[in-house]
């Protein structure tokens, strides 16, 4: 399978001595990658860095092959990104914003626009100014631009997090659709592990900057656990067991 996301050995710490430590993954061609752990574990910071917005002190991020820090624009020519919140100028329609940031995209079909749109179900709502919008909606209007180039990686940094429960499934569908008709390769950051559980194909759970498993979710499982849930909590039990024992 072909390797879409290969990150080794990234370590970055703050001031405040958190940070991420020789965190090490990787995303294959067509899964739908659940980057899972608490607030503040570092799933944030792995984002960053492998999408050029951060520095690492040590390691190396490549998307489809290419190095971020060195050979940026080819690294990216196939990503789509949506980190943190969606911005977007709440004073034009969802359209109009849609519009904007297709300019970046010169060769972009028009009917692209009315695709997306579509994709993401606001093509009713396409124009309404964005103050109007819920914030499931923003998030909806977030993954629409990232998605108009037809992104082969989409990179999607806590997308159901402040959603109410209609919004989280609207979001979760949509990125099941995504990932079926537009055969995008996403890597989904959250700390809600139900909804990694019904969405994602392979896990990373990451716990005090250090990646600490990492697999296919049927295979993680595999008759040992119920759940992610019930695997979450013995992982992290083992780990500090291991750091207890140092």
């Amino acid at each position: 399978m072909e390797k879409i996301v290969e990150i080794d050995g990234l370590t970055k710490v703050f001031r405040n001595k958190r940070g991420i430590h020789n965190v090490s993954m990787t995303v294959e061609r067509g899964d739908v990658y659940g980057f899972f752990g608490p607030n503040g574990a570092g799933k944030t910071t792995v984002m960053k860095i492998m999408t050029g917005l951060s520095r690492a002190e040590k390691g190396k991020a490549k998307l489809f092959g290419f190095d971020v820090s060195t050979q940026y624009e080819q690294a990216m020519a196939k990503v789509g990104v949506l980190i943190e919140t969606a911005e977007a100028y709440t004073y034009m329609s969802g359209r109009k914003n849609l519009e904007l940031a297709a300019r970046f995209y010169p060769d972009l079909e028009k009917q692209r626009l009315d695709e997306v749109l579509e994709l993401v179900g606001l093509e009713k709502y396409q124009h309404e100014k964005v103050s109007q919008y819920s914030l499931g909606m923003k998030q909806r209007l977030g993954i629409a631009s990232a998605i108009l180039s037809k992104p082969e990686l989409l990179i999607l940094d806590e997308p159901t997090n402040g959603l109410d429960i209609e919004g989280m499934v609207q979001i979760r569908e949509i990125i099941l659709r995504l990932a079926k008709e537009e055969r995008i390769t996403f890597l989904i950051s959250s700390h809600l592990i139900h909804e990694m559980e019904l969405m994602c194909s392979r896990i990373g759970i990451i716990y005090d900057g250090k990646l600490i498993c990492e697999g296919l979710q049927n295979e993680l499982l595999a008759g040992r656990f119920d759940s992610l849930e019930e695997l979450f909590l013995y992982e992290i039990s083992e780990e500090r067991r291991g750091v207890a024992h140092v």
